[in-house]
């Protein structure tokens, strides 16, 4: 899994997440494998949750659309 700040901040004060494991909301075993920076969910909203991003490949709920939010370095260019 991997987790943002929020998340490992509130499970794991003063300490290094990577590595770490938890049992995630379905029960199962889950290592921290990457910490991402927090996200506003709204702009209505300013509260930052725990949150957990597992891998596509590894949901086992169905998805209609998958949504990525990608930030480029000035001058870079990005092909779909």
């Amino acid at each position: 899994m991997i987790v943002n700040e929020t998340f490992a901040h509130s499970v794991w004060p003063n300490q290094n997440p990577l590595g770490k494991t938890f049992i995630e909301w379905k029960g199962h075993p889950a290592r921290v494998v990457g910490v991402v920076a927090d996200i506003h969910e709204s702009r209505d909203n300013p509260t930052i949750f725990p949150t957990l991003y597992e891998p596509y490949t590894a949901s086992t709920t169905s998805v209609q659309s998958v949504t990525f939010i990608v930030k480029l370095r000035p001058g870079a260019t990005f092909e779909t």
